[in-house]
């Protein structure tokens, strides 16, 4: 959740120092480079002034939160905000305790990506109707893990090398599609390839069987029911998320 996630990082931030380090709630306005002084000269919207020989932009694609674009947004008379702006004084609550101004409220989340996936199912225990607007939708499988065991841990102390290549079977999981593919006897080298794919591919055979069959019965009709739902045969290539998700 969003509350573990900033705990984690007050954490890292205690252990490790960065509160004294770092300048948190401050933003960079402006970056100069100084010829002559062979530096930069970093500004910030507190009155900061500072000189470096290298800066590096690490801010990620995803810092500032937009709305849905939708014709007639300006004129909705309803309450709208972004999920990483969430306003406990509208929904009540807070991060650790439920929302209890939403009982009366039927609430739309635009977005099925990872924050409405943590969102969704809050808001349901507490609203009157939750009504979820999704362009595409998620791929889900089983993650496939388990607890590390002893042996294993034993057995790796053992052998030279065993964090690089466990690596190794991570980046080759990754270059494909990691929900579908990544379990541990795997990465932990039990077996030396991916394990059998499991009899939940059934049903994706059922579904490209459906698609198929309304093919031959209504024609184009298809085409726009499996570019909605993404099945043409196979498994469906993962697509991004959507960025935003409001509510």
């Amino acid at each position: 959740s969003g509350f573990e996630i900033l705990e984690y990082c007050q954490t890292m931030a205690e252990r490790h120092a960065f509160y004294d380090r770092c300048l948190f709630h401050t933003t960079v306005e402006r970056t100069e480079w100084d010829e002559a002084g062979r530096c930069w000269i970093v500004s910030t919207d507190r009155g900061d002034r500072m000189r470096a020989k290298i800066v590096v932009l690490a801010n990620g694609i995803l810092t500032t939160p937009r709305l849905a674009r939708i014709d007639g947004m300006e004129t909705f008379a309803g309450k709208s905000f972004h999920t990483s702006r969430w306003n406990y004084e509208y929904t009540g609550g807070a991060p650790t305790e439920p929302m209890d101004k939403l009982g009366d409220k039927r609430v739309g989340i635009i977005g099925t990506g990872a924050t409405a996936v943590q969102v969704v199912p809050e808001l349901a225990k507490v609203v009157k109707e939750l009504v979820v607007f999704q362009r595409t939708p998620s791929t889900i499988d089983v993650r496939d893990q388990r607890a590390t065991t002893m042996d294993e841990i034993e057995q790796w102390k053992q052998e030279p090398g065993w964090a690089m290549a466990r690596r190794e079977r991570l980046a080759k999981i990754d270059s494909g599609r990691t929900a579908l593919q990544g379990n541990d006897d795997y990465l932990s080298g039990r077996v030396k390839d991916f394990k059998e794919r499991k009899a939940h591919e059934a049903q994706w055979k059922k579904r490209a069987d459906l698609i198929r069959s309304v093919q031959r019965a209504h024609g184009d009709l298809s085409f726009e029911i499996e570019r909605i739902i993404g099945v043409s045969g196979n498994r469906p290539e993962t697509e991004q998320a959507d960025p935003e998700a409001g509510v």
